[in-house]
């Protein structure tokens, strides 16, 4: 989100200030502000893709047990469907490529979901997806270790 501001001069500090707080305390904190002539209009500026994968997120966790989320570990949209994905209560694994998936994470489990960053490649999804579904191969033939049916 961001705060624009007509006819007000903003500092460093006054930046920081607004990337650093919550927006409850920014709009109530401009809201203060509005006396002394200055307006105050918060934009939305989370991107349609954006937003529509973390729709997509939020109904793919109604079904899975973990999500794995491709996307780079600077990636904030990544993080943040990660993140998001543990608010639904489901298991969220962060994954640059598929050699970070541990068959581990997945013992015991049947369903798996896969999400990505929107700048993540689908080469690279297409990977992840790959190899879940050679380990939920591997799972079939181990009967101790129930993995990934959804990718089997």
């Amino acid at each position: 989100r961001q705060a624009q501001l007509q006819g007000a001069l903003l500092t460093v500090d006054d930046l920081a200030y607004l990337t650093c707080t919550s927006t409850a305390t920014v709009k109530r904190d401009l809201a203060a502000c509005r006396g002394e002539g200055v307006a105050v209009r918060f934009v939305d500026t989370v991107c349609q893709p954006t937003k529509d994968r973390q729709q997509a997120l939020e109904e793919l966790c109604r079904d899975c047990e973990v999500v794995v989320v491709v996307g780079g570990r600077n990636s904030n949209n990544t993080r943040e469907l990660a993140a998001r994905a543990e608010s639904f209560g489901v298991v969220a694994r962060h994954v640059e490529r598929a050699e970070d998936l541990d068959p581990a994470w997945f013992q015991g489990v049947e369903h798996v979901g896969v999400t990505a960053g929107t700048s993540t490649l689908d080469e690279t999804v297409e990977a992840v997806v790959s190899r879940l579904r050679m380990l939920a191969a591997c799972a079939a033939r181990t009967p101790s270790h129930g993995l990934l049916r959804m990718f089997a």
